[in-house]
């Protein structure tokens, strides 16, 4: 079976030289979004089936296991398809681990403070973090399509949540909040820097970090849980790890904005996950919500084509570099 490969038509390069793309519109950008679109839906449901878990886990003690498990689980595929070497980019993977522990610590933190509404509300601002910098930095045009989906899914995002409804405006919780969705846009940027290397790879490497800087805040958590918790933890941690890999594959597809904006929209597919599987009610404001979440991918389905000069081929990648 041959090693999972981030897809890309660019030649192999070498490591510690990746390029961003020349236009924002990737050649593989169809792909990407349907990657996308799945890993937010394989979210959305770890995110409700491990939800019963917090009645014997605090939020360090479940952010080790599932990032523990993880580790495991990317190690086992790692070695068995022999991509564990990070091929010199080890720093940059241990700074993503970073990134995913502060945005998932400091969400916990916005969300126990604020409430699931407004703590959604900041996650729109790993979006424009990440048009910003591709636009200023990068110095590649985001078009106006891009920003308007974005604004779309936000959107809709919004009324599936009521972001409106805040019972208190807490400073720590609006700072976690920010923080937060800052680390998601980092992890999104540094995921596209690392997309020569395998998604395995990366995923080993990050779920490492993440375990060993949470366990001394955490511990290893408790013990005796019923079997059939053991059982929960085990599908979650695996759903994730599928959703990880699609989620890095997507990013080198169709590029961290875009794949940013598509994962926005998880909330109110959570919500469409807990109507499906539970049975639980959605109001008016959900179900119009989550059809303007799905008119923003459309938008972002109906992208502009990628304008090249005449003869030339498209590529993947920069013919100079340009920090990301």
């Amino acid at each position: 079976m041959p090693p999972i490969r981030n897809p890309s038509n660019a030649p192999a390069q070498a490591t510690g030289s990746i390029q961003p793309t020349d236009s924002y519109v990737r050649p593989h950008a169809a792909r990407g979004l349907v990657l996308a679109g799945v890993s937010t839906v394989l979210f959305a449901v770890v995110s409700v089936a491990i939800f019963d878990l917090f009645s014997h886990h605090n939020a360090l003690e479940l952010t080790f296991r599932m990032n523990l498990a993880g580790f495991v689980i990317f190690l086992i595929i790692g070695w068995w398809r022999k991509a564990l070497h990070p091929r010199g980019q080890l720093r940059t993977l241990l700074l993503l681990g970073v990134c995913v522990v502060a945005a998932t610590v400091m969400y916990y933190v916005s969300l126990s403070r604020l409430g699931p509404g407004p703590s959604a509300t900041f996650a729109f601002v790993m979006v424009p973090t990440v048009l910003i910098w591709t636009q200023i930095k990068q110095g590649i045009p985001v078009p106006g399509r891009a920003w308007a989906a974005a604004g779309i899914v936000c959107l809709g995002v919004s009324l599936a949540t009521q972001t409106w409804t805040w019972e208190r405006a807490d400073p720590i919780g609006i700072v976690a909040g920010f923080g937060s969705a800052a680390c998601m846009g980092g992890y999104l940027l540094l995921v596209d820097r690392l997309r020569a290397l395998s998604p395995v790879t990366v995923g080993v490497w990050f779920r490492l970090s993440a375990a060993l800087m949470v366990l001394p805040l955490s511990g290893i958590g408790p013990t005796d849980l019923p079997l059939s918790k053991w059982l929960v933890l085990g599908i979650a941690a695996a759903a994730s790890a599928v959703g990880i890999l699609l989620e890095i594959a997507s990013v080198a597809s169709a590029g961290p904005g875009t794949v940013g904006t598509v994962l926005t929209a998880q909330p109110a597919v959570s919500s469409a996950v807990a109507w499906v599987a539970l049975g639980e009610s959605l109001t008016w404001m959900q179900i119009v919500g989550i059809g303007v979440v799905m008119l923003g991918g459309l938008t972002l389905h109906g992208r502009p084509r990628l304008k090249v000069a005449a003869g030339k081929r498209p590529t993947s990648f920069s013919s100079h570099h340009r920090d990301p």
